[in-house]
């Protein structure tokens, strides 16, 4: 299965989907899916069933992206998804916009589809307002690196054009690991228009040596930093590295003499191309995985000197004082202090995908997609590249919530949140959150697809189904009568008071 899935919130459209209502905690999605020979469908989360779907015409699948970009909150206006991929037949852009709760093609183009007509370099959602009706423009970049508009009407370009002072925008070549930095600062409302700002490449030009780009990984841009640092023992804080600008680029090689493999892990600021921090693996095969959440890190790989699967974890800090308190500039941010350790996994990763919160509240879990079919749910506090190599957990180190070092990470049958389902060949996991600060929802597929819901931090603000109703009844109920004879009681004693 090949394709973008998201989730979308959804009303009630009529007599034939009664059953999409929207719920009080945001459970109960749609998950629309694209399957490699085109097929787009609509999945109901509570019940699995097919509520819509279509064929997507001379479209390749190859590689395609899914952006939501109006959602259904924003009533009498539809929601609207739009599908960016390459036409099968020009070879070049094309766009297909549809309905996520009913399927029908938008109003653009023929029946939905929308031919570019030049090949779309990089491709970027942008904030919406109420200018644009709620749509969030889709800014795409050509291979002339010229910025076109959808949908191209007035309200979305002067809103690109008032927000352009503040656009970046970066391409990359995954065979020549060469990146390109633009700026949109002198766009104008007649024209837009995109300038270079920096180049970087990170491959080396050696002949002996084959490198590329593997993985490019950036912050989910609806993620929330709940704590804007760490609080140690001694009550000082250690601020997070928090660059809202900073991507993370894999690139992994082969040199030729002695066949081994390596692999490079470049932190990157894409505002100004700056390498913020880099670091090498030698003798390391494929698959690689990467999670980038907050400020910190976690990579896989398979080390070939031990023939084992093996996750390192990189975390970044400013220390003890914090340099952007108001707001985050990428060519005065400091250094950063980086904490890194690496742990030994005793199976095989296929998929490596985070957890996060509405508001961030929640603690972080990292869900590991297995070659056996599990998906394991770990705890972030696992992989704290802090952990000290010592015999025993100190007091300090309780206090921080920090554990000793153990090189080998532990694979508890209760950890597994699929239980005895098993989803085999797993090639992706995506995660969304709900209204409900402690669940996120959980979406893997492969060979089979699988559903679920996650509670990093337990229930805490859901009932158990054991709540005594009526003892809290009762209680409340005896606290109002003690309220009003205590009252009654108070009245006759200031009176007696009074006479006296």
């Amino acid at each position: 299965m090949a394709g973008q899935i998201n989730f979308v919130r959804r009303d009630a459209v009529g007599s034939n989907n009664r059953a999409l209502e929207r719920d009080r905690f945001g459970l109960h999605k749609l998950i629309l899916i694209v399957t490699r020979p085109g097929k787009l469908f609509a999945m109901d989360t509570l019940s699995g069933r097919i509520v819509w779907q279509r064929l997507l015409k001379n479209v390749n699948t190859d590689k395609l992206r899914l952006y939501v970009q109006r959602t259904s909150i924003h009533y009498p206006l539809e929601p609207q998804c739009t599908i960016l991929a390459k036409s099968s037949t020009s070879k070049q852009g094309i766009l297909f916009v549809f309905h996520p709760i009913t399927g029908e093609p938008g109003n653009f183009g023929s029946e939905g589809y929308v031919n570019l007509g030049f090949n779309v370099q990089q491709a970027l959602l942008l904030p919406q307002n109420e200018e644009t009706e709620y749509i969030k423009p889709l800014l795409l970049l050509d291979e002339s690196a010229i910025p076109h508009v959808f949908p191209p009407t007035e309200s979305a370009l002067s809103h690109v054009v008032k927000m352009s002072d503040n656009l970046f925008v970066f391409v990359a070549d995954t065979k020549s690991c060469v990146l390109r930095g633009y700026s949109l600062a002198k766009s104008t409302a007649d024209h837009l228009s995109s300038a270079p700002v920096w180049q970087l490449q990170l491959c080396s030009s050696n002949d002996v040596v084959e490198e590329e780009i593997v993985s490019m990984v950036s912050r989910h841009p609806e993620e929330k930093v709940f704590s804007q640092g760490r609080v140690l023992a001694d009550r000082s804080v250690l601020y997070k590295y928090l660059n809202p600008n900073m991507v993370v680029v894999a690139t992994a090689g082969t040199n030729h003499p002695h066949h081994r493999g390596y692999f490079n892990l470049y932190l990157i600021d894409v505002v100004s191309g700056a390498v913020v921090f880099s670091t090498s693996h030698r003798r390391v095969q494929s698959p690689y995985h990467v999670v980038y959440a907050e400020n910190w890190i976690v990579y896989s790989y398979y080390n070939e000197k031990y023939r084992r699967t093996e996750l390192s974890s990189l975390e970044l800090f400013e220390g003890q004082t914090q340099s952007n308190s108001t707001a985050f500039s990428s060519f005065s941010a400091p250094q950063p202090l980086v904490d890194r350790q690496a742990y030994i996994y005793p199976a095989h990763i296929t998929a490596m995908k985070d957890t996060f919160s509405e508001q961030g509240m929640t603690a972080k879990h990292i869900l590991l997609g297995l070659s056996n079919g599990w998906i394991q749910e770990m705890p972030r506090v696992f992989l704290d590249p802090r952990r000290p190599v010592v015999a025993a957990a100190t007091p300090e180190m309780r206090e921080e919530g920090i554990m000793p070092y153990l090189p080998e990470l532990p694979i508890p049958a209760e950890a597994i949140v699929n239980y005895n389902q098993t989803v085999f060949n797993i090639k992706k996991i995506h995660v969304t959150p709900s209204s409900l600060e402690s669940t996120a929802m959980v979406f893997a597929y492969g060979l089979d697809i699988f559903f679920t819901h996650v509670t990093p931090s337990r229930t805490f603000d859901v009932l158990n189904d054991d709540f005594e109703y009526g003892f809290i009844a009762l209680v409340l109920t005896g606290l109002t009568l003690a309220s009003f004879i205590t009252k009654r009681l108070a009245s006759k004693k200031s009176l007696r008071q009074a006479w006296k």
